[in-house]
């Protein structure tokens, strides 16, 4: 059975097709613009209507601040789970907890899909948390900001003498950790924060341009 939803948003309207969504729940897949929302969670049908209206204004925002094109077709998967949201192989991964879907890093991993990921994880994921703060500045309890921007974090580095020196940091190849408390771990989110902060990223972008940047 097949559904059509019309729902305006910020101005426009906004499209959504849905093939057996019934309730929503489990199996159930909706389309809209530029995503296709695959659902194997417990998210009701209005989870996933309002999860493709904010997808929508979300990846025209990004498309926006980085005066690149995101993807015009993404496929995203939406399971249960306590898990940070991710990106790969030109897919996003979203949770969802007791029928809610954890969407807030959405902006973060749609940078990635539009840059496909091609440069050193140390800059990569330094334009995705610029990017994210930049859009929503009041948005500090997502991981890696745990309660502040992380420029404020950054800012504690120095002020204690603890920065890793950039070219530690441009070595990354991997941000490998387990969250069991060991030194790796803490060594890993400080140069996640470093890269992020924008501290670099922000510094190029801001004070050079985007033609510099890229």
């Amino acid at each position: 059975m097949r559904g059509r939803l019309t729902r305006v948003v910020s101005g426009t309207t906004l499209l959504l097709w849905g093939a057996a969504l019934g309730a929503g729940g489990c199996g159930a897949t909706l389309g809209t613009e530029h995503f296709v929302i695959q659902n194997s969670s417990l998210a009701p049908r209005e989870a996933l209507i309002a999860l493709g209206a904010d997808l929508e204004e979300e990846r025209a925002r990004v498309s926006r601040f980085l005066r690149r094109e995101a993807p015009t077709r993404i496929v995203v998967w939406v399971e249960d789970g306590n898990r940070v949201a991710n990106a790969s192989g030109g897919k996003l991964n979203l949770y969802a907890q007791h029928g809610q879907i954890y969407a807030g890093a959405a902006a973060h991993e749609l940078v990635h899909l539009t840059t496909g990921y091609t440069a050193l994880p140390f800059l990569e994921e330094g334009l995705a948390v610029y990017v994210s703060e930049e859009l929503d500045p009041d948005l500090t309890n997502l991981f890696p900001q745990v309660g502040q921007p992380v420029d404020a974090w950054v800012e504690l580095f120095r002020r204690r003498d603890t920065l890793i020196p950039l070219d530690v940091a441009f070595r990354t190849q991997r941000f490998d950790w387990n969250l069991d408390g060991l030194p790796r771990d803490a060594e890993a989110w400080q140069t996640y924060v470093e890269a992020e902060a924008g501290s670099l990223v922000r510094f190029v972008v801001e004070s050079k341009g985007w033609e510099a940047f890229w």
